[in-house]
């Protein structure tokens, strides 16, 4: 049987948590060990987590976030994937979870069973099911809920990339190396809490002219918000950042967006 270590950040969720673990305890694909970044939590978040088995806290000084989406986070989840190695040298799968993430019960076997029947697979997710019902929503991998084969996470250093774009960099990462980074609308992810409300929008952009994004696919994004404010915050990001990531990526990423415009545009 194949090893599965999760790995979750929180800061101040002892409101979530209890019930994220509860449905993570309760997969039945069995988890090897549950590593929680205890990131600078105020409040009861550390004891709640202790409550539950298989259960490992590390914990980090406040370092005064506040905003979805920002580099820091990524040096968060650096630390869990550090010590998820530490602990179980051997383990075959990250799983990187959300502290407020529900997952159903055959989540992680599902996931399982699709690598099995697709070498070229090594990131994968289900989908977030509030999101899913959303005009125009697609099944893309998600950041929560992303199952991650060990292999192909040491051939690019085991890390997130500090920097804008943190999270979406693996997924072109791996496919322009070959691989597939797939989510699957079968597997329904439910969050507890409304998602966007803390999401700094000008990194978002910054992050998608870091990544390569083909302009025209970031103005419609920004459109697809149906907020003046913030798709002007996302477009002004996009024009004023300064973070690149690797030539070859952001070539990568610009020709696929490309394509996928043309898809759109034809479709009408």
């Amino acid at each position: 049987m194949k090893k599965v270590v999760a790995v979750i950040p929180a800061r101040n969720e002892e409101k979530y948590i209890g019930k994220t673990l509860e449905h993570l305890s309760n997969q039945t694909y069995p988890i090897e060990r549950i590593i929680v970044v205890n990131d600078g939590s105020t409040d009861r978040t550390e004891d709640v987590v202790k409550q539950f088995p298989k259960t490992h806290v590390l914990t980090l000084p406040d370092r005064g976030y506040n905003a979805v989406g920002k580099a820091i986070l990524a040096e968060t989840f650096n630390k869990g994937f550090e010590e998820a190695k530490k602990l179980i040298p051997d383990y075959d799968f990250i799983l990187v979870l959300g502290a407020d993430t529900l997952l159903p019960s055959d989540y992680v076997e599902s996931l399982i069973g699709e690598f099995e029947k697709n070498p070229k697979l090594v990131m994968a997710s289900g989908v977030i099911e509030e999101e899913m019902k959303r005009i125009g929503a697609t099944p893309e991998i998600r950041g929560t809920g992303r199952l991650i084969k060990r292999d192909f996470w040491e051939s690019i250093g085991v890390m997130y990339p500090v920097k804008v774009g943190w999270e979406s960099y693996p997924v072109f990462k791996a496919q322009s190396m070959g691989n597939e980074a797939k989510g699957y609308p079968n597997l329904k992810m439910t969050l507890q809490r409304p998602t966007g409300k803390k999401t700094d929008y000008f990194a978002y952009g910054e992050a998608m002219r870091a990544l390569g994004y083909y302009w025209l696919l970031t103005l419609g994004r920004a459109i697809s918000k149906k907020n003046l404010k913030v798709a002007f915050s996302m477009i002004k990001g996009y024009f004023k950042g300064k973070d690149r990531y690797e030539e070859e990526l952001r070539k990568f990423v610009n020709k696929t967006q490309k394509r996928r415009m043309r898809k759109i545009l034809f479709r009408f």
